[in-house]
């Protein structure tokens, strides 16, 4: 029963992590389309997506805290 459970809760997580890794991508794919962003190398485009998912983060966290001004968008 317990193995059901936390097998039923680790595919939950995973689910939710890919659509949020999902979301985020497609947040990026916009991001770079708007402001004319191209990276040449792999890597490259793992840092700048590596940071701009921190910065979702930190906005999203802000914005749900209930301060008085929203941050991001």
């Amino acid at each position: 029963m317990k193995v059901a459970l936390i097998s039923a809760a680790l595919v939950s997580v995973t689910f939710a992590s890919s659509v949020h890794q999902d979301h985020d991508e497609l947040q990026f794919a916009r991001f770079r389309e708007q402001f004319g962003k191209t990276y040449h190398t792999r890597s490259e485009h793992t840092r700048r997506f590596s940071i701009f998912q921190q910065n979702l983060r930190k906005y999203e966290q802000h914005n749900k805290s209930g301060a008085s001004w929203t941050m991001g968008k």
